[in-house]
Order: C-alpha cells, then structure tokens, then sequence
C-alpha cells in the first residue's frame, strides 16, 4: 500500500504544477461490480469530476450503467448509457445521455480463463486488448441551445499487468494500468464541453482481494473546445477509482 501512497503524491505533485494553459481537473470513481454468471457481467460507475483551474470552474457527475457478455474467452460485447449533469457555468447547466455500444478483443495474452465467483480473470501477469465503441451523444442545454446530437467511434488500446505476482487473478496484487484512446466524431452537431480527441491514461492500481480494488491515474487530453477549433489546448486529470465487487 505504501507504494501506491508514493506514486499518489508523485502524480498529485504534477497536477499542481502544471502549465496555466491546462486544465486541471480532480475525477472519482466509485464503481461497483456484478459479476452474474460465467457470460455476463453487470456495473454501476459514478464518476464525479471537477475543474480546479482554467477558464471555467464546471463541475460534473456521471452515472453509468454498463452490461458486459462474453460470447467466448477473448471476445467481450459490451453495452452502456452515461447520464451525466453539469453544472457548464453560472448560466449553463447539461444534462447528457450518451449510449454506447462496444466490442473488446483480448490479444496476445493467455485467453485462458477461470471465474471465481462469477468472476472473470485472465491466467496471465499481462492484459493486452483493443476495445472499439460507437455513442450516440445526446446533450440538453439550460439555455437558449435547446439540445444537440452527435455519433462518435472510440478506439482504444489498453492494458494491465502485475507487479508483485504471477497472476493480475491474484489477491493482494500491485499492477500498472495504461490505455490510450482516439475519439473520431462522425458529425459536427455539439458544442463541446470538454472535447477530446486523444486521451492518455496511466497509474497504479491495487486488487487487495476479490470485493476491493483501488487505482490511481493521470490523465491527459489532447483536447479543444469545439470541433472547429484546433488540437491544441490540454487537460490534466487525477483519478481515484474504487472498485467493489459483489
């Protein structure tokens, strides 16, 4: 535990200083997991966020309902809906609902898997996978802009492997989780909030046992403001995510 106590305040030091041209912002996530069978999986993830600095101090809470189905052992279909509030600025608030529908496929890892208790894990110390999505983002404004619809295509490649143990299925595991993600909008019908065109995740995370695990990451946007303005205005991000299994 103490390992991931150091690298938290190694990655809380480069939130504070980072350049005034970012925007630093703190997420959570409490998520909560079902696992039902052998096939299918069910999650509940709430995820605040808030901007500590920039140009607008907005803040944002998300839930997000997520169904998975393993058809076989290196295939996930995977299906989910964010329902989200912000609260823009002083005189705009958003209200999103953005399905989303997705195929992850594992690679070069060992797809071999057992479950313990319904759970799902890889025989293997890595996890390599792609996971491509398409959403349908909805968004109603408070103001005078009514609502605004868009289809987005997400692509991303993630990955997790362990540190202290053999097995990621092992209990009281240390493991490094990174993905990277490309967002390619199909039309040019929102005003971003936030928009982001790359994202990059990075940090630690702990399995203590089957019901509790804990990570920590940063991460960075490749972001605009709108769709016509250009690549070239960041985010900052730390995310402390708590997992708890039933």
């Amino acid at each position: 535990m103490q390992k991931l106590l150091v690298i938290s305040c190694v990655l809380i030091h480069s939130l504070v200083i980072g350049q005034e041209t970012v925007s630093n912002q703190l997420w959570g996530n409490a998520i909560f997991g079902f696992p039902r069978s052998e096939k299918l999986y069910l999650e509940l993830d709430v995820e605040p966020k808030r901007q500590i600095s920039g140009a607008d101090q907005w803040g944002n809470i998300d839930v997000i309902p997520l169904v998975e189905y393993y058809p076989n052992s290196w295939i996930d279909l995977t299906a989910e809906t964010t329902a989200g509030y912000t609260n823009q600025s002083s005189d705009i608030n958003t209200i999103e609902v953005t399905p989303r529908l997705g195929i992850r496929a594992h690679l070069f890892t060992n797809v071999w898997q057992y479950f313990k208790s319904s759970e799902r894990l890889p025989l293997s110390r890595l996890i390599l996978a792609t996971l491509l999505r398409i959403e349908s983002r909805n968004f109603w404004y408070s103001n005078h802009m009514g609502s605004e619809h868009e289809l987005r295509l997400r692509f991303r490649l993630e990955s997790k492997i362990a540190i202290n143990q053999k097995k990621l299925a092992y209990d009281d595991t240390f493991y490094i989780f990174t993905d990277a993600e490309y967002y390619m909008p199909v039309s040019n019908d929102i005003s971003e909030r936030f928009a982001s065109k790359f994202r990059f995740r990075f940090g630690p995370g702990y399995r203590l046992k089957y019901t509790n695990r804990f990570e920590l990451l940063l991460i960075y946007d490749f972001g605009r403001d709108t769709l016509d303005d250009e690549l070239d205005k960041d985010a900052l991000a730390i995310d402390f995510r708590f997992k708890f299994y039933f």
